[in-house]
């Protein structure tokens, strides 16, 4: 999927480093305290749990189960951190 908000533009032009997990697309400020009440802070646990899931669909469904987004903002979190990998991994 080909995602051009401003957000995953700024997601992607970067190295992790510290960010938020409200830097990730589709991650805003209510998803965001739901996974950091899960000790998920970082945009870079994200990664990991991408990297170790390693299936789109699962990840999606973890992104909707963890944070109780709907379809739209899961879908652009994958899209984002699937992007992110392939970019700098």
């Amino acid at each position: 999927m080909s995602n051009t908000t401003a957000k995953y533009k700024d997601f992607l032009k970067e190295p992790m480093g510290n960010k938020p997990v409200t830097a990730v697309p589709g991650i805003g400020p209510v998803a965001g305290e739901r996974l950091r009440n899960q000790e998920i802070e970082y945009a870079s646990q994200m990664v990991g749990q991408y990297l170790r899931v390693r299936n789109d669909t699962e990840f999606t469904g973890w992104v909707k189960d963890t944070c109780g987004t709907g379809t739209g903002p899961a879908n652009a979190c994958t899209d984002g951190i699937k992007g992110y990998s392939e970019n700098f991994m």
